[in-house]
């Protein structure tokens, strides 16, 4: 045994030259992580979709879901004045209501269902504000009456910009499973006359923490120049279903009265999600694919992004739903809808229903199942 010892004692020096000079075989490709390295499996197939309903509705932004209601926000038909509500439709008889007037809704934007509280339904709203009315985020919450979407039972601003801590016109929102918010804040009030013009705060997306209501930049895309359709402006947002990721589209190509220019961002981004998920890993900024528009529709940009499922995200471009394989980076299919322009659109929480809107329409699209009951 002491010889075997003191043999081996004497010989550790060889462990540190490489496998080759020891007379032994290097390790194959894929092989030393576990005995051997499993293929990925291949992303599971898109559903197909079928349209179930359409309505007249001018739906611009903001769809949020709460049965029987979808709640929108409608388009502007000038910018000199607070001119968007904020309306409902029951999507079972077709009656629409408006839930939050010119004067109120402060040209709300993109919206998101929040957490329940006290089991109640509500929903975020980006105030994009006005000339002389602040934009900030907010949280209604609904009374359980009328299936969970009768009327405003509280109205809440979760946060308001301040000198200190200017905004843009806040566009699109998501949250996190911990509760933060995320929200893109592009220019675009500014470029269309309704905020403070030059902009006072950069092309950004940031975070609200769930706790201390406290505002944080995640991702600083710089202030607009001396050609301010040719900068980058965040737009749609979403997180990814394992939350490693979050991912927005870049539309610096809509910017009103300007022509196409392959030149400008019509596309979708990601960045990872930092540990303990207040933040981003800025290193692992990327773009994911362009979404190019149709030769019949080259002003069309992306708008809306989701998931669909855990391997495809959602977006538009025109009149088209646009899926992109987000493992590959593909564009895989384009569906179009009937309706003026997709801007957004909102998934069933059982992923059965997905409710788009566009401009001058609602559109419930169904997953192509043996089972395609709405819920």
């Amino acid at each position: 045994w002491c010889w075997c010892w003191c043999c081996c004692w004497k010989r550790w020096w060889l462990w540190l030259l490489p496998r080759r000079w020891r007379g032994e075989e290097e390790p194959r490709e894929g092989e030393g992580e576990g005995e051997a390295k499993l293929a990925k499996a291949p992303p599971p197939p898109l559903a197909e979709w079928k349209v179930a309903k359409e309505f007249k509705a001018p739906a611009h932004e903001g769809p949020v879901w709460i049965p029987p209601h979808l709640y929108y926000t409608t388009n502007p038909s000038t910018y000199r004045a607070p001119d968007i509500e904020i309306q409902r439709i029951d999507v079972g008889t077709g009656e629409v209501r408006t839930f939050r007037g010119k004067g109120e809704a402060n040209m709300a934007n993109g919206m998101v269902r929040c957490p329940p509280v006290g089991g109640r339904a509500g929903f975020y709203t980006c105030e994009q504000g006005h000339k002389e009315t602040p934009a900030r985020i907010t949280r209604t919450l609904l009374e359980p009456s009328e299936g969970g979407g009768g009327g405003a039972a509280a109205y809440e601003v979760v946060f308001e910009e301040t000198k200190e801590q200017p905004l843009n016109s806040p566009n699109d929102i998501c949250v996190a499973s911990d509760g933060g918010i995320w929200f893109t804040d592009p220019s675009y009030g500014s470029l269309q006359g309704f905020r403070p013009n030059p902009p006072k705060a950069p092309n950004a997306i940031y975070r609200i923490d769930p706790k201390k209501k406290t505002l944080k930049c995640v991702v600083d895309l710089g202030y607009d120049g001396d050609d301010p359709h040719t900068k980058n402006k965040p737009n749609g947002i979403c997180i990814s279903p394992d939350e490693e990721y979050l991912y927005y589209t870049n539309t610096s190509a809509a910017y009103p009265g300007k022509e196409y220019c392959e030149c400008r961002y019509r596309s979708i981004w990601r960045v990872k999600i930092n540990k303990d998920k207040s933040g981003v890993v800025w290193d692992t900024h990327e773009i994911v694919c362009e979404i190019n528009p149709t030769e019949s529709n080259l002003p069309a940009i992306p708008d809306g992004l989701k998931f669909i499922d855990d391997a495809h995200l959602v977006t538009s471009c025109g009149n088209d739903l646009v899926f992109v394989e987000s493992e590959s980076c593909k564009v895989v299919r384009r569906m179009k809808v009937n309706c003026e322009e997709v801007t957004n659109f909102v998934l069933s929480a059982d992923k059965k229903n997905l409710i788009v809107v566009g401009n001058d329409a609602i559109v419930l699209l169904q997953k192509c199942t043996s089972d395609s009951s709405e819920k």
